[in-house]
């Protein structure tokens, strides 16, 4: 009873943390209802505009072969992003230019690739533009808002 005495009624407390609990309580897959948004304009969670994805492509069913013939295997999607994709990763990290190696080095030394390997050069060193691309894939800016960039960003300074 003291201490229900000592406190002062706050509304706006009251009002953040049922707003906390309904978030909680909401399905990851739920968008923030509008009425938070209103209250709390665009800097809360979800109620900011939309920005265009960048969603990276990557060449289909790449395979590789040794120059000495014997049996394909499939690889990683992330070896191989489309020009596109290698060109917007080039552009949103600021490399001077893609160029594409070939034959492309997989596996310890040249094979033949049924599709081209594109570098992103930088005045630090080459990366690989599909290694980076992967950033966007797995973290998509409508979920994970600028963390693909700076994943990628990171990435640069190893």
């Amino acid at each position: 009873m003291v201490l229900l005495n000592s406190m002062t009624f706050n509304p706006f407390r009251i009002l953040v943390v049922v707003s906390l609990l309904v978030l909680a309580a909401a399905p990851s897959h739920a968008s923030t209802p509008a009425w938070m948004c209103n209250l709390f304009g665009s800097y809360f969670p979800g109620c900011g505009p939309s920005q265009p994805s960048f969603a990276p492509t990557f060449e289909p069913n790449v395979i590789i072969q040794s120059p000495f013939g014997g049996a394909t295997q499939p690889t990683n999607k992330y070896y191989f992003a489309t020009l596109d994709t290698a060109n917007k990763v080039c552009a949103l990290l600021g490399c001077t230019r893609v160029y594409e190696a070939n034959p492309c080095n997989e596996g310890g030394g040249p094979v033949n690739c049924s599709a081209p390997e594109r570098i992103c050069a930088f005045p630090t060193g080459d990366k690989n533009c599909g290694f980076l691309a992967g950033y966007w894939d797995r973290n998509p800016d409508n979920l994970y808002p600028g963390v693909a960039l700076n994943l990628a960003r990171a990435d640069m300074l190893r």
